[in-house]
């Protein structure tokens, strides 16, 4: 029976899930592997004996060397995106190159004293400190860090008569941290790009409203401003009559301007479902996700078009906002509207979220029309609208919350 090949964007979409739930079991992931390098300086101790003075140090090294790796992992940033070195990190550095400096100490002593020769302090194990650095470093000090640690693991090849293979176990274990890395950045580079497209795309509508708003007031204020100087000046010539006569020009004047605000207002908060459909299908493909509209049924004009536009708007702006999607779809019959987005992830959504009130209002304006339900499963999020048939009754209550954790 065969196996089928998950996608690697659903791969990468779990990994990024597990990272922001449980940043601590991801690190613990990463420094795990490495511990298999303990299994020889730990079986020298046991060669040499744990009664003897040389065996118990060197098993309490690799045990403290171990320990200081798993807690470098934990405790420092994975990767780190700052651009000093935290003091954690230079403990949890010195930490790992003084026990090592330790074991190559007595690996020359043992060399010097034992047969066979131990491998307690070989220089592979300045991996544990080479890939931490990797990772961990501000991208600035990395550089200079990895010439470092390349000097001293010569050194130590040649003062120890070890083999190169030290060297190449190391460039080994870095080189594939570096890429797990570079990965990681692009990552976040690509979020970045993504938050910074949305914001983008909302400023436009927000310039859109202010340039509308600045024509209507600049024309009409300077309107009045301009009749306010002639008044003043009949008044001050006795021509009362002309003066009441532009006065009342200025009052219609003002009222034209009030009325046409008003109407870019209503405009903004007035929608319908398909004017609200064709403009999140133009945001979405405007920050690269995916979005498809299946219409089996035409809601009718008037306020339930409105509601179910009000639906959308609310939908999108929330998986934009507290969602990591890659797609998102909308589902139209006659008396039912279904959105759903991926990257629902409920980590994210609790620190994104703002006062929860926009599905709460949006289902208080349901409640003589239809329910409104929304939730999660597993990493898709739906909102659901339902909308009474001509002869169910219309409820007064409100639909129940599908989910508490509503993200809105």
């Amino acid at each position: 029976m065969s196996i089928p090949a998950l996608p690697i964007s659903k791969i990468k979409q779990s990994m990024q899930q597990l990272r922001e739930r449980h940043p601590y079991i991801i690190s613990l992931v990463w420094s795990t592997p490495y511990l298999i390098f303990l299994i020889y300086p730990i079986s020298s101790s046991f060669a040499l004996g744990l009664k003897s003075y040389a065996g118990l140090i060197l098993f309490l090294l690799s045990i403290g060397l171990g320990l200081a790796s798993i807690m470098s992992w934990i405790y420092n940033p994975v990767p780190n995106y700052s651009n000093r070195i935290a003091p954690k990190l230079a403990v949890s550095q010195l930490a790992l190159v003084g026990i090592q400096l330790a074991m190559t100490v007595m690996q020359a002593h043992l060399n010097d004293t034992q047969a066979p020769q131990s491998f307690g302090g070989s220089p592979f194990l300045l991996c544990y400190a080479i890939t931490a650095w990797i990772m961990q470093a501000p991208r600035p000090a990395l550089k200079n860090g990895l010439l470092g640690y390349t000097t001293l693991t010569l050194a130590e090849i040649i003062a120890l008569h070890d083999s190169p293979l030290a060297l190449v176990i190391c460039a080994g274990a870095g080189l594939v941290t570096g890429l797990a890395r570079t990965g990681l950045e692009q990552q976040r580079l690509q979020e970045l790009e993504h938050q910074r497209a949305i914001t983008q795309a909302i400023t436009r509508q927000r310039e859109q409203f202010s340039a509308d708003l600045h024509d209507i007031l600049g024309h009409s204020l300077t309107e009045i401003n301009l009749q306010a100087q002639v008044v003043e000046k009949l008044l001050t010539r006795g021509e009362t009559t002309r003066a009441q006569d532009l006065l009342a020009t200025m009052t219609k004047t003002s009222q034209h301007a009030m009325h046409e605000i008003r109407d870019i207002v209503a405009a903004t908060r007035s929608t319908n479902l398909s004017e609200e459909l064709a403009s999140a299908q133009a945001l979405l493909n405007s920050v690269d996700i995916a979005c498809t509209v299946e219409q089996t049924g035409q809601l009718p004009a008037g306020i339930r078009s409105s509601l179910a536009g009000f639906a959308v708007r609310e939908a999108v702006t929330n998986a934009l906002r507290h969602a990591r999607p890659t797609w998102v779809s909308f589902t139209v019959s006659s008396s039912e509207l279904l959105i759903k987005n991926n990257g629902y992830n409920p980590t994210y959504s609790e620190q994104s979220a703002g006062n929860k009130s926009g599905l709460a209002n949006l289902q208080a304006r349901l409640q003589t029309e239809g329910s409104l339900d929304w939730g999660s499963d597993g990493d898709i999020w739906f909102v659901q609208v339902r909308f009474n048939s001509v002869d169910e009754p219309k409820d007064t209550t409100g639909s129940e919350l599908k989910s508490s954790d509503a993200h809105a």
